[in-house]
């Protein structure tokens, strides 16, 4: 089994502890919008749910190029898997 992939991706062992993380994914499956934003209540991994900063989320979507669209999310994986790093370091225990 190679070390790498049982290692934190984008060395998230060093993030300070944060209410809230930004994570960017890439739209491997090309649906919906390219640069979309989710707009759910949760996001669910297998350690339990975690919380959309939704306020966050509608500010962000203020820029032009970034759009609410959970089509582009569908099929996506890419955030899901990076998920339960950010969220073990997190102020907020499900933000």
């Amino acid at each position: 089994m190679s070390t790498q992939a049982t290692q934190p991706p984008f060395s998230y062992s060093a993030l300070e502890k944060a209410d809230t993380y930004i994570i960017i994914g890439p739209n491997h499956r090309g649906l919906g919008n390219p640069a979309a934003v989710s707009m759910q209540d949760f996001w669910y991994t297998p350690l339990g749910p975690i919380e959309v900063d939704r306020e966050l989320a509608a500010k962000i979507c203020r820029e032009p190029t970034l759009v609410p669209d959970e089509d582009a999310h569908e099929l996506e994986h890419s955030i899901e898997v990076q998920l339960p790093f950010p969220s073990r370091k997190s102020s907020a225990s499900s933000r």
